[in-house]
């Protein structure tokens, strides 16, 4: 799936990242890929209220398999103890 799991923008995937044009997001391209298909399943667009709710379940995970940098944009959750 090349569209973005937030946004919607179609984007080709380079690599194992997945990096949206339009709004920023850097995730592993798998990852994407699998909120876009349960998307789909469910019969749901890519919307950024969707995506934040999404995001909650998963919350103390990087999304790119990094270590996030301060001065970056993508998304890192902490885990609420």
């Amino acid at each position: 799936m090349e569209g973005c799991s937030r946004c919607g923008m179609i984007n080709a995937p380079k690599g194992a990242s997945y990096e949206c044009r339009k709004c920023g997001l850097r995730m592993d391209r798998q990852l994407n890929a699998a909120i876009n298909l349960y998307l789909q399943m469910e019969g749901l667009s890519p919307s950024q209220r969707l995506f934040e709710e999404l995001m909650r379940g998963w919350s103390g995970f990087t999304l790119t398999g990094e270590e996030a940098d301060e001065g970056s944009n993508e998304l890192k959750r902490s885990p609420k103890l």
